[in-house]
């Protein structure tokens, strides 16, 4: 749903935040096909540790 929503919206670059352990990894792989799939490409991706103050999470994309 979202891989379709950037296709239609001309995004073809995306940055992948997951967290740590299982769950984010599984996450991280599905939406990383389906990006593939419509013709994007993954650029980077990054994961934060359970319990991280997310607010922090910005200084990734500066």
């Amino acid at each position: 749903m979202v891989a379709k929503w950037l296709k239609e919206n001309g995004f073809k670059r995306v940055m992948i935040i997951t967290p740590q352990g299982d769950w984010g990894e599984v996450h991280k792989k599905v939406f990383n096909s389906a990006v593939s799939e419509i013709g994007g490409e993954t650029v980077l991706t990054e994961e934060f540790e359970y319990g991280t103050d997310l607010s922090t999470l910005k200084t990734l994309l500066i």
